[in-house]
């Protein structure tokens, strides 16, 4: 059964990228090779893999900021061109307007698609308490907490109604605690308004205690080693993550990227050739 025909939102078919080798060679670099993968509506699946296997590149070519060189993206079976309002992505830096508020910059994206005052007035107040920041609308980014930027973040991108929500690690740059503290203030968001996630993450118990959904990935090109399907009941609380099933699961996600590290190719730089001679390739 092909990506499509699986009920799809997001589907990714035989993505490959290359970018050219800077050194006036001639040649490229294969970042991803022949990546597919799909999310349903209302699924929240997770990209797990090694840092520098080629996770925010994917994600920036479903996002629409990068082409691939081959294979395409489809949301709701519509061809990914580039950006646009069915896709709302959340960076690993909040990204927020410094000059803005709580509450202007949650409501920028309506005021650049012209919706109108009292809307944007409306939404922006649902979205405010959706996130549990009362109190903090005139705040700007400077006066708040690294968990509460990423919680502005994240209502920015969900109060224009994306199809689709793409997650480049987002909570990485917090501590323990505040991480630990979002993961399940995203779950809190997602079952308020079930939403179509693609998490990334370089941490399997991230990755077990959001998704639905693991798509382990290796590198040297990125490609999808194993997609694995999370059984785990919710809430994953501390009991769940100590039943035998989670550490089942936990040792086969564990065993791939052993497998993804050590089965790692080298970067396949194929030089340019001049004319009636062969290519070469060179590793390097």
């Amino acid at each position: 059964m092909s990506m499509r025909e699986r009920g799809c939102l997001l589907v990714v078919e035989e993505l490959s990228k290359s970018y050219e080798v800077p050194t006036g060679r001639g040649g490229r670099i294969d970042v991803l090779e022949r990546v597919n993968l799909c999310v349903k509506s209302g699924q929240l699946a997770c990209l797990l893999g090694p840092s520098g296997c080629g996770k925010s590149t994917l994600l920036n070519i479903i996002a629409g900021f990068e082409r691939p060189t081959s294979g395409c993206v489809l949301v709701n079976n519509r061809e990914v061109a580039g950006p646009g309002f069915d896709r709302g992505v959340v960076f690993q830096e909040d990204a927020l307007f410094p000059w803005l508020t709580v509450r202007d910059n949650i409501g920028y994206g309506l005021v650049r698609a012209g919706n109108s005052r009292d809307e944007i007035t409306k939404k922006v107040h649902r979205f405010i308490q959706l996130v549990g920041l009362e109190g903090f609308s005139d705040f700007y980014p400077d006066q708040l907490s690294g968990g509460m930027k990423q919680r502005v973040a994240l209502a920015r991108v969900l109060v224009n109604a994306p199809d689709a929500l793409l997650m480049d690690e987002p909570f990485v740059a917090l501590d323990a605690q505040a991480r630990g503290a979002m993961q399940n203030f995203l779950l809190e968001v997602w079952g308020a308004m079930p939403q179509t996630i693609l998490f990334i993450t370089h941490d399997v118990d991230e990755a077990l205690i959001l998704s639905e959904r693991i798509y382990v990935m290796t590198a040297f090109p990125g490609c999808i080693l194993e997609e694995v399907p999370v059984d785990l009941p919710r809430p994953r609380t501390v009991e769940v993550m100590a039943t035998p099933a989670f550490f089942e699961i936990k040792r086969r996600l564990v065993t791939l990227l052993e497998r993804a590290g050590a089965g790692k190719r080298p970067l396949n730089i194929i030089t340019a050739c001049p004319i009636d001679s062969k290519p070469a390739s060179i590793s390097q």
